[in-house]
């Protein structure tokens, strides 16, 4: 078993994700953003780009295409080590903000996914130059699941378990993500 894993190259300087820290599955697969999480990261991707006007920034359609990395490369899941998010500390030490900094020093765009990405990336801002840091919520279905309307602002529908229906909230969802990337790139 592996107690880290490093980030994904990608093929530009262009975009990259930032994660909190990999799991059971990314430790399983040996690769970052696996499980739901990969999955609705793939669709939020497919969404922006459906709108042409943003496919300059997001140029695949592949998720590893982009730079992916993580608050903590440290791999934590409950059955290993009894929590799921690296500690205040284990991301503010020097070495991992160097690391830190080494994973996204040269991109335009830096996407944060939940609070342990952005206090990261917010904590090596000063070294990451000419770089436009965008904020947004995990991807994971416990973050996903506090949306409670559609982008347009129509509440989303109960599930009360048809997979159908949960599966239509969980890409309305990624849409009122996307759309909330799409807002702070045209802001900028």
């Amino acid at each position: 078993m592996v107690d880290r894993l490093p980030r994904n190259e990608g093929k530009s300087c262009l975009i990259a994700f930032v994660f909190s820290c990999p799991g059971s599955l990314e430790e399983k697969n040996k690769r970052l953003v696996q499980g739901q999480t990969g999955n609705n990261l793939a669709e939020l991707i497919k969404i922006i780009r459906e709108d042409s006007t943003y496919r300059g920034y997001f140029q695949w359609e592949d998720r590893y295409d982009y730079r992916i990395t993580n608050a903590s490369t440290v791999i934590h899941y409950k059955a290993k080590d009894g929590v799921s998010e690296p500690s205040r500390g284990e991301i503010m030490c020097e070495e991992n903000l160097n690391r830190l900094v080494d994973d996204l020093k040269g991109y335009m765009v830096i996407i944060t996914f939940g609070e342990k990405a952005r206090i990261a990336v917010t904590a090596c801002r000063d070294k990451i130059r000419n770089s436009q840091i965008i904020h947004v919520q995990h991807l994971g279905f416990q973050s996903l699941n506090q949306i409670k309307k559609d982008y347009q602002g129509n509440d989303l529908l109960s599930s009360n378990g048809n997979k159908l229906v949960g599966k239509f909230n969980t890409h309305a969802r990624l849409e009122v993500v996307a759309k909330e990337i799409i807002r702070k790139l045209i802001a900028q």
